[in-house]
């Protein structure tokens, strides 16, 4: 089965990659401590909206245009014209970056990390990692992500060894960027060749008129997600920063995997959605059930151990990270539970999903403007909260109203009374071993999950079954 298969070797790969990515981001933490990893974070992520031009919806554009039509002179053309008008756009904003860096004072004191950082976003221009979502062949990302994430802590261990070596940090990130691009172009070019550099124009202008809903949707995300690190740098010391990123740190690797599990699932929506949409209906209620059990499960998990985390992960120096982690595990819920929403909306309305994001990035840049003076690094973690209630919200109306039938309220009580049996057991023999109670635990959330008649294996057998046939009746 497909679908078996593909989730059998990315979830190896991914759990060895995001293994080896944690030790380097916990190596990292702790050697530049809360100041310099929120000065480092701060660079990142503020080198990454010069970057915003470079991601303009190219990957979705080039999932859409490839998963129906996989035909190698189809491949060669679409990959040549994204990498040819990212490379472009990367020249430019490179240059803007460069100037920003004379004018802007928060920038000017670290102008070289930001060059530096700015540096990635031409290995994001020919980057082709979208591609292989579009054909299904995850093992070839998946196997790259291990061998960048390797190089990265090799790097990181021989070079990074003081607080003062931020620039060097930046620099490992930036590399191991550049070889995860160059392993999969070097794959590229053996499976198919030279992609077709051909530009005009009128094709630049038939691009963009596509991609610009999906451009708002990639700006949109791009800020929502990295606004409340941007306006912290302004307005917090580096120190609570550090606190802050450190937190999304943990975050971000549920979010990743929640990415992991969308790039796994969207071309099979928008065969669905194109197909029948009965079909979609029981596919999608069927993704959600289980998305709702991972979501509340790791959530709920993260809530109640958030301080254990922490000091286990970064030490004591970061005490600081304990609440925004305890809050903002509601967003890495959120985003879980409602998987399926963003990757359904863009196929069937890309203009509307991009209102949406629109409309959510507005609210979280005015809900952290308003709340970080008052309530500092918590304040920003709240705003986050709040913007992914409206924005998973509004998204479960549409769907309901459009497309599905899910009903939230029957399916939210299994994950739920599963998550309470399992915090209940951690509790009971906490005294005893950290890791012996969290293990309990999980043998008693899945313990639960069987009593009610659920398993992983449903799911599977659902989504790769290979001669499921499309029900016959009309969309």
């Amino acid at each position: 089965m497909p679908f078996i298969r593909n989730l059998s070797f990315i979830a190896v790969a991914e759990i060895i990659a995001k293994a080896v990515g944690l030790f380097s981001t916990i190596y990292l933490a702790r050697i530049i401590e809360p100041s310099g990893f929120g000065l480092l974070n701060f660079a990142m992520v503020a080198a990454g909206y010069f970057a915003i031009v470079v991601n303009l919806g190219f990957n979705d554009y080039g999932v859409l245009k490839v998963a129906p039509d996989r035909s190698v002179k189809n491949i060669e053309a679409i990959v040549g014209e994204t990498v040819l008008f990212r490379l472009i756009l990367g020249i430019i904003s490179f240059v803007i970056l460069f100037a920003a860096t004379f004018f802007i004072p928060q920038f000017r004191e670290i102008r070289i990390l930001l060059l530096i950082a700015g540096a990635m976003m031409f290995s994001q221009a020919i980057n082709i990692d979208w591609l292989y979502t579009a054909i299904e062949k995850f093992n070839i990302y998946s196997f790259s992500k291990i061998i960048s994430n390797l190089f990265y802590l090799g790097i990181l261990v021989l070079i990074v060894n003081t607080p003062d070596d931020l620039s060097e940090a930046a620099f490992s990130f930036t590399a191991s960027q550049f070889l995860l691009t160059l392993c999969l172009m070097a794959v590229f070019f053996y499976q198919f060749g030279w992609p077709r550099l051909e530009i005009s124009l009128e094709k630049l202008k038939k691009v963009f008129v596509f991609i610009l809903p999906l451009a708002m949707v990639s700006i949109g995300a791009k800020i929502y997600y990295s606004v409340d690190v941007l306006i912290l740098g302004f307005m917090v010391s580096s120190d609570q920063l550090g606190y802050y990123t450190a937190a999304l740190k943990l975050i971000a690797l549920g979010i990743n995997f929640k990415l992991l599990l969308g790039q796994l699932i969207y071309p099979k929506i928008v065969n669905y959605v194109n197909q029948s949409v009965p079909l979609f209906k029981s596919k999608a209620a069927l993704i959600q059930k289980y998305c709702f059990i991972i979501g509340f499960g790791i959530g709920i998990l993260l809530i109640y151990l958030a301080g254990d985390i922490i000091h286990i992960i970064y030490g004591e120096k970061y005490a600081g990270a304990i609440w925004p982690l305890k809050i903002t595990a509601l967003v890495l819920v959120l985003e879980i539970v409602g998987i399926v929403y963003p990757y359904t909306i863009i196929t069937i309305d890309r203009k509307l999903y991009a209102a949406i994001i629109l409309g959510s990035t507005i609210l979280n840049i005015a809900l952290n403007i308003s709340l970080i003076p008052i309530m500092g690094i918590n304040g920003a973690a709240i705003a986050y909260v709040l913007a992914s209630v409206m924005l998973f919200g509004v998204s479960y109306i549409l769907m309901k109203k459009r497309l599905t039938g899910i009903d939230v309220k029957k399916t939210i009580f299994t994950p739920l009374l599963a998550a309470m049996g399992m915090i209940l057991s951690i509790e009971m023999f906490k005294g005893l071993s950290l890791y012996l109670s969290v293990g309990i635990g999980i043998v008693v959330f899945l313990a639960v999950l069987m009593f009610r008649g659920i398993t992983f294996r449903q799911l599977a057998l659902e989504l790769g079954f290979k001669n499921f046939e499309v029900p016959k009746t009309e969309s």
